[in-house]
């Protein structure tokens, strides 16, 4: 913990590198993979009081999940959770493709990822509890999940690496739109997150 985070950020970048450069060969081993999926993931934990630190590994993981989901899927649970999340986005544009409904969690992540609305202090220190409080006005006002139809603007998930010498990377989620970016639904949302703030 008392390492300067300068030299942690330079040791994540080596795994960021290794992993973009050789995720597509298959010769290189699982177990590298593996083990770089961990070691991460206990750096996002003894790090993430770094805000920047925290935000970069989990969407580094996220996106270690999203290349080789065969190999992470077990590792799913643990993914710490992250603003942005590219796993929202693709977990949205599957839904609403498939239902043109949004239920209450991923109604949550929705609140928790927009651009248009910020937590406030006793809805960040009392996340539990607001979750519950906003699942439960969510299923009062939209007992079979909220309506929200695919919109024309396809998913286009990028990865921005920590590294300033990686170049972005572009995700090909196959032609899946991207309702994240809509207003409507979450104009609609942000009434119940204020009420579950106020009760807290």
């Amino acid at each position: 913990e008392n390492t300067p985070i300068g030299f942690v950020f330079l040791y994540f970048y080596g795994f960021e590198r290794f992993f973009l450069e050789n995720n597509k060969d298959t010769n290189t081993e699982t177990i590298h993979f593996e083990h770089i999926f961990e070691e991460v993931l206990r750096l996002n934990t003894v790090f993430g009081f770094n805000r920047s630190f925290a935000a970069y590994s989990a969407n580094f993981l996220e996106l270690m999940y999203l290349g080789k989901p065969d190999l992470f899927e077990s590792e799913k649970h643990k993914l710490p959770k992250t603003r942005h999340s590219l796993l929202f986005k693709l977990r949205l544009a599957e839904q609403v493709v498939s239902t043109e409904k949004v239920d209450e969690e991923l109604a949550l992540e929705w609140i928790k990822n927009t651009e248009q609305y910020s937590l406030r202090t006793a809805a960040r220190r009392c996340d539990v509890e607001f979750d519950t409080l906003f699942k439960i006005y969510f299923k009062q006002k939209f007992s079979e999940g909220m309506p929200v139809k695919p919109n024309k603007t396809k998913l286009n998930a990028e990865y921005h690496a920590a590294s300033g010498g990686i170049p972005s990377v572009k995700m090909h989620l196959e032609g899946l739109p991207d309702p994240s970016i809509l207003k409507s639904p979450v104009n609609k949302l942000i009434p119940l997150a204020d009420k579950a703030t106020e009760e807290l």
